[in-house]
């Protein structure tokens, strides 16, 4: 076992919502679940907000209009493609030619519907390709009145989540001060948004562009998605295409969203589809964007979704490294929330290339290992997809993600899924030597180089981190059975916590202070099992989400815990884990 000398400071600090500007942190890491008031979500909102003209809901049409445009889509594909859509449209026509609704359905009105058209169990079994299609052809389009398209509008400064406000000021406060660092000719301070984590790139557009400038930024959509960047590479391939003939990818890419199942969004976001088909033939303008920012965001949903759209067939794109350019120099803050999150992991730390987490829990995790295979469909069932992958499992890029974070692997909305295990077994199976999880409405900020990582948490709960600089794992097989066993040492550090890790010497010097705001008791069993160890206890242990665990106080551990010990704090608790 390595010998660790540990420098520990502990200081009670009453929060500051505010980060020291010279810090100049260039990541912003939020765990998910990041509340923002909007049109959508009034119910995130602080009295008296009025959003008016505004988008409040998805809405679907229900019409023989609508089922007509989906049938001729199909129309024009090989007989092979759409076999189940292919059956059900005609149930559908029917009915509809029957029953046509005037009015707008919401998403569980629709399928009500289905429900008593008889066709949910039929939907249910759809490939994603055909349930997205079919969902996105009868999607409605929402008129502002004047003949443009209804928008969601959000203002952040509203948001009642007063942790999730306190993130929203983190990250403007943040980009105002990378702002400063640079000679810009805009005024007001350049976000970039990016949301090529949803299957559909545009829906979360009006959410973050319009809540980022109620802050006072001048937030942009960049469009940069799977389909751009194929299109994009496509032309590359070219060459020589003209813009708008054939040979112009830019002119199909409508046809590149259908591969990744985006259909019909010309028709719902005419102005998005716009400005993505403009960026397709100005290429230029995505780095020049880029080199005016001083913050991108990038939206939750799947990290997967946003990697291939800044890698293709395994190489950086230009946008990429740019990106990675102006981050190297501190002129950029970086930041996302959950899969946005998840995506920044990758690159190499200490010899091994830090991986990037894509899905599973901790009970897969712990009895059946770490698989570096692509994580399964959303809609997956058991039975209808082509993998030896059972429900859970704990998948993973070898290669990891856009690696803007290189120190170990992300992952997030983690006490409160108990995802301690997942993460553990992770780590400890790619060698790497730190693991990252951050909580819920939480987020981890972050300045690093070769030596030595600062940071802060923020928000509501706390990060945890799997240290491996001293960990051990064991199979053994008894009586037929197989189980795991995996040992070492962990650290959680509540939200108001600052510090430094020193790498070579594996050398934490922290600030604890008390958390600003109560994390929920109900959820976190882990975080919920380490508060006795906060409370006097030297052990504990517990089982659950099929983990068996135990926790163990030496005389390395520093803990804390703020005056209603809603969170332990903890530095070197000694942990084990099995599945049996």
């Amino acid at each position: 076992m390595r010998n660790l000398r540990l420098v520990i400071v502990l200081k009670m600090l009453f929060f500051s919502a505010w980060i020291n500007a010279s810090d100049n942190y260039d990541l912003l890491l939020a765990g998910g679940a990041l509340k923002g008031c909007s049109s959508y979500s009034v119910e995130a909102c602080k009295p008296g907000i009025k959003f008016e003209s505004a988008k409040t809901n998805t809405l679907y049409l229900f019409s023989v209009d609508r089922i007509d445009s989906l049938q001729n889509f199909i129309s024009q594909l090989g007989l092979n493609e759409f076999e189940g859509l292919r059956e059900l449209l005609p149930v559908l026509a029917d009915f509809s030619n029957q029953m046509s609704f005037e009015e707008p359905l919401t998403r569980r009105a629709l399928f009500d519907l289905f429900k008593d058209i008889g066709v949910e169990d039929t939907i249910r079994n759809l490939t994603n390709q055909e349930y997205y299609a079919l969902l996105d052809y009868l999607e409605f389009f929402q008129n502002d009145g004047s003949g443009g398209r209804l928008r969601e509008k959000a203002n952040f400064s509203f948001t009642k989540s007063e942790a999730s406000k306190d993130i929203w000021e983190h990250f403007s406060s943040l980009t105002k001060y990378k702002h400063t660092l640079q000679e810009l000719s805009n005024e007001k301070p350049l976000v970039l948004v990016v949301t090529a984590s949803s299957r559909d790139n545009f829906e979360a557009v009006d959410f973050y562009v319009s809540g980022l400038r109620s802050l006072g930024l001048d937030a942009r959509w960049l469009p940069l998605s799977a389909a751009l960047l194929k299109a994009l590479e496509q032309n590359k391939v070219a060459g020589s295409a003209v813009k708008g003939t054939v040979e112009d990818a830019c002119v199909n890419l409508d046809k590149y969203r259908q591969e990744y199942n985006q259909f019909d969004r010309e028709r719902v976001y005419p102005d998005l589809a716009s400005i993505q088909l403009d960026f397709c033939r100005n290429p230029q303008s995505i780095n020049q964007l880029i080199s005016r920012a001083s913050a991108i965001f990038f939206n939750g949903g799947d990290q997967s979704k946003t990697l291939s759209a800044f890698v293709s067939n395994g190489s950086k794109s230009e946008y990429l490294v740019a990106l990675e350019n102006k981050m190297k120099k501190g002129h950029i803050l970086v930041a996302g929330t959950s899969a946005g999150t998840a995506v920044q992991s990758g690159g190499v730390f200490a010899r091994y290339p830090i991986a990037m987490v894509s899905s599973g829990n901790s009970k897969s995790a712990i009895s059946r290992g770490a698989f570096a295979v692509e994580a399964p469909p959303v809609r997956c069932e058991s039975d209808a997809c082509a993998t030896l992958l059972e429900p859970g499992d704990l998948t993973y890029r070898q290669s990891g993600g856009l690696g803007l974070f290189n120190k170990g692997v992300l992952d997030t909305h983690f006490s409160e899924r108990d995802r301690e295990a997942r993460l553990i077994v992770l780590a400890q199976s790619t060698n790497a030597k730190y693991g990252f999880g951050i909580d819920e409405t939480t987020a981890l900020l972050v300045k690093s180089d070769e030596k030595s990582l600062h940071f802060s948490v923020v928000g509501q709960a706390g990060v945890f981190v799997a240290d491996n600089s001293a960990s051990a794992y064991q199979k053994i097989l008894a009586n037929k059975t197989v189980s795991h066993s995996y040992s070492g040492n962990a650290h959680f550090f509540p939200s108001g916590t600052s510090g430094t890790l020193v790498f070579e010497e594996n050398q934490w010097s922290l600030d604890f202070a008390r958390p600003a705001y109560e994390a929920p008791k109900s959820k976190g069993d882990w975080r919920e099992l380490s508060r006795a160890i906060c409370k006097g206890a030297n052990q504990v242990s517990g089982e659950f989400e099929g983990v068996r665990v135990l926790l163990n106080k030496h005389p390395t551990t520093k803990t804390f815990s703020g005056k209603d010990q809603d969170l332990c704090g903890y530095l070197f608790m000694q942990y084990a884990i099995t599945n049996y």
